[in-house]
């Protein structure tokens, strides 16, 4: 029985501690998480489906509609009105979110191709990300 309670006592828990991060702002956030994924190499199909709705959590934020439960067609209809991007179009913005509902619901494995213009769509958001920050600690 001591040996027991001494063995329970050393026993380190199974829960491993998360990684904090500390983000002034959700543009931060995002572009820290678009690194974090793109730094991978080769994209699962969770990091499609991660990166997107990490956009969508972006989009609901800043544009105060509920991107996270529209489908993508409502989401991009909605988003006409009010595209909060500069750098990429709302054409380019679909193109991340229909391959993205692709992997997850088809589990279609993107191509070479698409799996580059999804890169370089996502940097091209990224950028958009950065320009903002800029301009508004400029703005400070």
């Amino acid at each position: 029985m001591f040996l027991t309670v001494k063995f329970l006592r050393k026993r380190k828990p199974l829960i491993a501690e998360e990684k904090k991060f500390v983000h002034k702002t959700i543009e931060e956030y995002l572009i820290d998480r678009i690194d974090e994924t793109l730094k991978k190499g080769v994209l699962s199909l969770q990091d499609y489906s991660e990166l997107t709705e990490d956009i969508r959590m972006y989009l609901e934020k800043k544009c105060q509609i509920d991107a996270l439960f529209m489908t993508t067609s409502e989401l991009l209809e909605s988003l006409r009105e009010n595209f909060p991007f500069k750098v990429i179009s709302i054409y380019e913005a679909s193109d991340i979110f229909v391959l993205s509902d692709l992997v997850k619901f088809a589990k279609h494995f993107p191509s070479e191709e698409e799996e580059k213009r999804f890169r370089g769509n996502i940097l091209m958001l990224q950028k958009d990300l950065k320009e903002k920050l800029l301009r508004k600690e400029k703005a400070a």
